[in-house]
C-alpha cells in the first residue's frame, strides 16, 4: 500500500483510513493464523498499529499548547 500527501500528516491520516478500510474488509486476523518466528515477515497487525502510533502522535502535535499547526 502507497498513500501519498501533501504533508506527512496528510499521508499518515490517509494510510490509517486505508488500513481500517481494509481491515473491515477482511476481519481482524485471529492470533493463531499470524506467522511467529519467520524471517522477512512483518505482521499487518504490527503495521497498523505503527501506523496509528504515527498518526497519534501527529494528532497530539497539533494540539499541544502554542501549535501553529504548520509544517516544519
Amino acid at each position: 500500500m502507497l498513500t501519498i500527501g501533501v504533508h506527512r500528516k496528510l499521508a499518515v491520516a490517509q494510510m490509517v483510513d486505508a488500513l481500517n478500510f481494509v481491515q473491515n474488509q477482511a476481519g481482524v486476523i485471529p492470533q493463531k493464523v499470524m506467522l511467529d518466528g519467520i524471517e522477512d515477515s512483518i505482521q499487518i497487525a504490527d503495521v497498523i498499529n505503527r501506523v496509528r502510533l504515527i498518526h497519534r502522535d501527529f494528532e497530539k502535535a497539533g494540539r499541544a499548547p502554542g501549535a501553529a499547526g504548520g509544517s516544519k
